[in-house]
């Protein structure tokens, strides 16, 4: 024994400084082993070095180590520190440790026994360097994870034998209804070496009849009782100080109602908290929320209930001062401590976690890919995603594994929560020693060092995306009445703004500055907080002058200054999506704020449902139709809907939700079901005895045409339509009406009824233009003349408009007939020799009459390279061969293409082209729409619109060259490709 300690010994005198406290670490420990088992380890130089490293790094865990002798045999002797352990083995350990325990007492021993045996292979692991940070941290979560489901499992069955289960459980099943979610580090998989470990405890009320627990040998509890006694006790099972020490720091602040609150909650209560009483930091706390231990399920239900509260579908920039009030009080606690602070202080952990969490919390909603608990994690995949640049992300890995090796040692030297450096220089020189550093100061350098990076990316995340810098400085100085008036026109022009007087104008109205003095204190106490966001996001905005003016007026038209701030203060996500929306699209604007009923979808479209069918949008309308009987009052309501949903699929849209392809699809159903609807109230309106109908139905349709029948409508466009009726078998009896006169009369209301402008809503412009004959002809043709016209009279041109031709509305036995007849003379009759010459001359009139483009002056859809280019391309070859390909019979542009590239008609660099070039062309066409207030195709780059459909679109000005600049080259190339393949496709 005495050799073998000398043989230890000499080595701990070269290596430690603290040769006495090593010496006396040392002996308690060899004295309470084996001798034979004292020499192997002083043979094995791996063993010795890890005991004399833990002596020297941890005299606290030396002496737990002590009074457990096999705990060093086996990690010494028989070697396993050299093996890592998973959540298998600690699972297993524990098994063992708390199998036959009869009492909470063993259960805690055995915890805490294993817990000391698995600290010290983490520590000796961690400083042989026989362990990484992360694999360190995570043996650590691990641990912790096991010892509460050991607890959750021994501490459920001794209740259980008790009082019985709650009523509805499935034993068989191992079902508890209780769950342990780590919170913070824990959540993480993170835990550092001496962490509380944050926990929340859910239950699910059982399904049973009655909340009382059933078939135990004491009396029956209610489950809520049975469940707050659990939870204590698996409490008490890890947090109690025992003669075996603590296992760990249980911490339950972080529980709704903190320390106030019950200790375990139900599901439904945790929701009503959340959702009435839910802040930033219960959202920042729950960003880490995982599964710990207990029942999976209601642990899943748990993180699925809170995941919409966390993590909202807009950008939220609204959280980010509430963000930067938090950090100032860690900041003001942890500067009332001496020494330097790796977790609290400037530029350390807890300022780390913010940075990555503020990024989580603001673009999660939308983005939720970057949704991850693991700070390390999160920080990839905010790199992958575009949030930080990869060489950002690297420095700040850096700096928080220093940080959290630091905050290691520093706790394993004390087997405590300190997150400090100590004051005794000795010892900070043996962390740095410890710690691969030759100096204490060089040590501090680099703490230092690594605080000031993630510092500066802090500010600059609390500067840029908060809204602070000029947007604070202009507000308050409006606020405050002091505002030096050429200082802050210039400031605004500097933030993008064009038309600096309206803007002011309009900022001086929404802060009330002329006016404040009157303002009552809570009007101007929210104006203080919301005035910086507002400006910030304005000046964010595609359009910033549109924006801020937009926002003038709405607040104008709502009238009641206070009531908009204060629904703006209770939900700040709005904010930035609402002067994105006014800043976006004047069409959508002037939508919203002539309706200040529908702020409610702005506030709600986080329910909202994105993509909605055919069949789900009519379930809609027929609901707010159900207790309307007036005929007036039913147009209305179907106005009212008509112009609410183009609102909101408008702003999703805008919000980056929907594509242009989805949202045309949107606008298609919509405008069929609006369509369906009108058609079914112009029926109401006519004498029924003049009716002629098949099946209590009028055989008569409705066709849509162009951009209606290939499910592309665009914002603002108009319905091509095109009516076809039958005279049905057996005329109705009664009074003689000759049936022609009868569909017209209901062709005509049908179009007063789908297109009257009324109060909530100005419908929808309908074009008749593609009907038989064109202007000229009948405003409905019966089938027979339908099909005599196409046989023998139709044009080149109308037999292509037959391609998007698609039946919307009316009988569905006429529709299905009169589409057989369409698909034969678009597909089936052979194509006329020169149709691609007479195509090419129809579409060089288009570009000549209609583009009329020149220098700076385009026109999206029939100009050189538009839109038309590649409809015409992609409708010549449908036409070519379409009848021995049914495939491609397709209306839909898209779809179209894609069935040609399918059959191997259009190559696959010609494909690509005109695909890619469509959908652009679309974009580009959707954006000018919606920031006008009326249909156009027309671009001038030469315009300041041409500007802000650059930035809607995600151009920016870079090294010199504008956004618009930079579109116009885009666009350019787009147009010539397009164009190439077009020339090479119509021969």
């Amino acid at each position: 024994m005495e050799s073998a300690c000398k043989n230890i010994m000499s080595r701990a005198l070269i290596m430690c400084p603290d040769h006495q406290g090593v010496q006396i670490a040392l002996d308690c420990i060899l004295k309470a082993i084996p001798e034979e088992s004292a020499k192997a380890i002083a043979e094995d130089d791996m063993a010795a070095r890890g005991l004399i490293s833990l002596c020297a790094a941890s005299p606290p865990l030396a002496r737990m180590l002590a009074r457990d002798p096999m705990a060093t045999v086996r990690l010494f002797q028989q070697g396993e520190v050299l093996r890592p352990k998973d959540r298998a083995a600690l699972d297993a350990e524990l098994a063992v440790h708390v199998r036959e325990a009869e009492s909470l007492a063993e259960l805690q021993r055995g915890i805490r026994r294993c817990r000391n045996s698995a600290m010290a292979h983490i520590a000796v692991r961690d400083l042989c360097g026989l362990a990484s940070l992360d694999e360190g941290m995570g043996e650590l979560s691990d641990l912790a994870v096991a010892s509460l489901e050991q607890a959750c499992k021994w501490c459920f069955r001794n209740l259980a034998q008790k009082h019985g289960p709650p009523d509805g459980l499935d034993l068989k099943g191992h079902k508890t209804g209780f769950a342990v979610i780590g919170m913070g580090k824990l959540g993480g998989h993170e835990l550092n070496f001496c962490s509380d470990i944050d926990l929340i405890y859910v239950y699910m009320s059982p399904p049973g009849r009655q909340e009382m627990t059933t078939g135990g040998s004491a009396a029956p509890v209610h489950f809520h009782d049975f469940y707050t006694r659990l939870a204590e006790m698996v409490t008490d099972a890890l947090h109690r100080v025992t003669e075996d020490g603590i296992a760990f720091r249980v911490d339950l602040n972080l529980r709704p109602g903190g320390k106030e609150g019950a200790i375990a909650h139900s599901l439904d209560a945790a929701e009503i908290f959340y959702t009435v009483h839910g802040e930033t930091w219960h959202r920042l706390s729950l960003i880490k929320a995982a599964f710990a231990a207990g029942d999976v399920e209601v642990a899943e239900s748990f993180l699925k209930m809170v995941r919409p509260f966390v993590y909202r579908r807009y950008l939220d920039y609204g959280s980010l001062e509430e963000i930067r009030w938090l950090k100032r009080r860690v900041e003001s606690a942890a500067s009332r401590e001496r020494g330097l602070d790796v977790k609290r202080g400037r530029g350390g952990i807890r300022e780390l976690e913010f940075l990555v969490q503020a990024l989580q919390i603001i673009n999660g909603g939308r983005f939720p890919e970057i949704r991850e608990t693991s700070t390390l994690g999160a920080l990839e995949r905010l790199s992958r995603a575009g949030f930080i640049d990869d060489a950002a992300r690297v420095k700040l890995e850096e700096a928080y594994r220093f940080h959290r090796r630091l905050e290691h040692r520093i706790q394993m030297a004390q087997m405590r929560q300190t997150h400090r450096l100590p004051d005794d220089g000795e010892a900070v020189a043996r962390l740095a020693r410890g710690l691969g550093y030759p100096s204490a100061e060089k040590l501090k350098e680099a703490l230092l060092q690594h605080s000031e990076v993630v510092y500066e990316h802090f500010s600059r995340l609390m500067e840029e995306k908060g809204g602070t810098g000029g947007g604070q400085h202009l507000a308050e100085r409006l606020l405050s009445g002091t505002m030096d008036y050429a200082e802050v026109m210039e400031a605004l022009a500097t933030m993008g703004f064009h038309n600096v007087p309206a803007a002011m104008e309009a900022l001086e109205y929404l802060t009330g500055v002329h006016v404040t003095s009157r303002f009552p204190e809570r009007t101007r106490r929210l104006l203080k907080g919301l005035a910086p966001a507002l400006l910030h996001h304005a000046a964010a905005a595609p359009d910033p002058d549109m924006a801020l003016v937009n926002l003038d007026r709405w607040v104008h038209r709502v009238g009641n200054r206070w009531g908009v701030y204060a629904l703006l203060a209770e939900n700040p996500g709005v904010v930035e999506p609402l002067t994105r929306l006014f800043g976006s699209s004047n069409f959508l604007s002037r939508m919203f704020i002539d309706h200040p009923r529908l702020t409610d979808q702005l506030i709600m479209q986080e329910g909202s449902t994105v993509r909605k069918s055919r069949q789900e949008m009519e379930e809609d309308l027929s609901r707010e139709l159900q207790d309307e009987e007036d005929p007036d009052e039913k147009l209305a309501v179907l106005r009212r809907y008509q112009s609410e949903e183009i609102l909101l699929i408008g702003m999703q849209y805008v919000f980056g939700e929907l594509s242009v392809e989805e949202a045309s699809r949107q606008l298609t159903r919509l405008a069929e079901v609006c369509i369906d609807q009108s058609l079914s109230m112009a029926i109401e309106r006519i004498d029924p005895r003049h009716r002629g109908s098949v099946d209590g139905k009028p055989l008569f349709i409705i066709m849509g045409m162009g951009r209606l029948g290939g499910e592309e409508l665009s914002f603002n466009s108009d319905l091509d339509l095109l009516f076809v009726y039958e005279i049905p078998q057996k005329p109705h009896s009664g009074r003689e009406v000759m049936a022609p006169e009868y569909f017209v009369r209901l062709a005509q209301r049908f179009i007063s009824m789908l297109s009257v402008p009324m109060a909530h809503g100005l419908g929808y412009r309908v074009d008749m233009r593609l009907r038989p004959s064109g202007t000229v002809g009948p405003l409905v043709v019966s089938m027979e003349s339908f099909r005599d016209y196409y046989r023998n009279e139709a044009r080149l041109w109308e037999r292509q408009a037959l391609i998007r031709a698609r039946v919307v509305a009316g009988h569905p036995e006429l529709g299905e007939r009169v589409m057989r007849e369409v698909h034969r003379f678009a597909y089936e009759e052979p194509l006329p020799a020169g149709a691609a010459g007479e195509i090419r001359r129809m579409r060089h009139r288009m570009e000549i009459e209609l583009a009329r483009e020149s220098e700076g002056h385009f026109n999206l859809k029939t100009g050189s390279g538009g839109l038309v280019d590649v409809e015409f391309a992609v409708q010549y070859l449908q036409l070519k061969y379409g009848g021995e390909q049914p495939l491609v019979r397709e209306p839909n542009t898209l779809k179209a293409m894609g069935a040609l590239g399918k059959a191997g008609i259009l190559a696959g660099d010609d494909l690509h082209v005109l695909m890619a070039g469509y959908e652009y062309l679309r974009r580009v066409e959707t954006h000018l729409r919606l920031l006008h207030d009326f249909s156009t195709d027309e671009l001038r780059f030469d315009s300041e619109a041409a500007e802000r459909i650059a930035r809607g679109l995600g151009y920016e000005s870079k090294g010199g060259v504008r956004a618009t600049d930079a579109m116009r080259e885009e666009y350019g190339k787009v147009t010539r490709d397009v164009r190439d393949v077009y020339e090479r496709v119509v021969v």
